[in-house]
């Protein structure tokens, strides 16, 4: 009698770092994903000790006090379920390895240093090189936008969500320009997620218009190196009752779904 070993083919993990300005709801974002992740049993909290902290606000439907950065936080998902299918993964989300108060820095720094090779990285100031090697060695990007930073200050929507572009959109660009220089982003998720949907009433198709023409430069240059960019609008908020139906209707499960696919054969 032969025996046959079955060898089951290991999923490589793939690292998605989620990335942003300050103040762009990055920790309530990720704090989000994890308890989806948890309570669907799709994967695990890495860095639990930190969210044990942060889930005093966020159940008291509280704004999480600014973090300042330095605190890693990292979500493992190993499955997601969507529409009665079942999509296998191995994915790090993480938040923390570049807070926002270093990304800003980090593109005041690019100012006066300019990449021209790899070997460049060694004479980097230190935070545009942490930068640089956090998105050289991720297999995607989650990009946090916060288009509700003038709501109060302006009469016409459209008046406040280009102001909002116009704070993030150099930096953003800045970074994303960095890594298309070396070629590094070729077929890869690229995520755009717009948070605090439930302060600008936005959905994906009225934000996208407004994106399309203020990023056009930079989007048209994703294009051509084939990245995968898609749209999401989110909103994090009061979703301590029934907090996985909450959450799901306010489209986490579908930007999972979408971020697992994109590594399927």
């Amino acid at each position: 009698m032969v025996l046959r070993m079955r060898i089951f083919k290991r999923e490589k993990i793939r690292s998605i770092p989620i990335i942003g300005v300050r103040n762009a709801g990055k920790t309530y974002f990720i704090v989000s994903l994890g308890h989806l992740i948890s309570k669907e049993g799709w994967g695990e909290v890495l860095t639990y000790d930190y969210f044990h902290q942060l889930e005093p606000y966020v159940l008291a439907q509280q704004p999480i006090p600014p973090t300042v950065g330095y605190h890693p936080v990292r979500v493992r998902v190993d499955y997601v379920e969507y529409q009665n299918k079942r999509f296998n993964a191995r994915i790090v989300l993480s938040t923390g390895d570049i807070s926002g108060i270093e990304f800003e820095q980090a593109m005041q720094e690019v100012k006066t240093f300019k990449f021209s090779k790899k070997s460049d990285l060694k004479n980097a100031p230190p935070t545009l090189g942490k930068l640089y090697r956090l998105l050289l060695n991720s297999d995607g990007l989650i990009v946090l936008i916060d288009i509700t930073k003038y709501l109060s200050e302006v009469t016409h929507i459209a008046d406040a969500v280009f102001r909002a572009f116009s704070y993030q959109i150099e930096p953003i660009s800045t970074a994303l320009e960095m890594v298309i220089n070396f070629g590094k982003f070729s077929l890869k998720p690229l995520f755009f997620v717009f948070s605090k949907q439930d302060i600008h009433k936005l959905t994906v198709n009225n934000i996208r218009r407004y994106f399309q023409n203020a990023w056009a430069i930079l989007l048209r240059r994703l294009e051509r190196r084939l990245v995968n960019i898609k749209l999401y609008t989110v909103s994090a908020v009061g979703w301590s009752d029934n907090p996985e139906e909450r959450l799901k209707a306010r489209g986490f499960d579908k930007l999972l779904f979408d971020l697992v696919r994109s590594f399927q054969d």
